[in-house]
C-alpha cells in the first residue's frame, strides 16, 4: 500500500498491529468529503477494507505527557513489590 501521508486530509499516519495495517487520521469538513476520500482516494488502489469510526465529543484532550513522572512512580513500583518477600518470581 502506498500510504496517503501526502494527502491533505491526512494528518497522521501510524502502521499498527491487529485487525488493519494502517490508523489513519483525517481531518474533512464532513461526512461527504469522508466518503469522496475513501472512494476517491483509498479505493482502486491496495487498500482491501476499510474500517472507520468518528468521535462524537472530545472527552479528554492532554497535549504531551508527563512520561518521566509515571516512570518514576512505576520505577518505585517495582523497587518495592522486588523487596517484598512474598513474591515469588520466575
Amino acid at each position: 500500500m502506498q500510504i496517503p501521508n501526502l494527502q491533505a486530509e491526512v494528518v497522521e499516519c501510524f502502521p499498527i498491529i491487529g485487525d488493519g495495517d494502517y490508523f489513519l487520521r483525517l481531518v474533512v469538513l464532513d461526512i461527504a468529503a469522508f466518503k469522496r476520500f475513501v472512494l476517491d482516494r483509498l479505493s482502486g488502489s491496495s487498500v482491501a477494507w476499510v474500517r472507520s469510526s468518528f468521535g462524537l465529543k472530545q472527552a479528554k484532550y492532554r497535549p504531551g505527557c508527563r512520561f518521566e513522572a509515571s516512570l518514576g512512580a512505576l520505577a518505585a513500583s517495582a523497587r518495592d513489590l522486588h523487596a517484598s518477600p512474598n513474591v515469588d518470581w520466575y
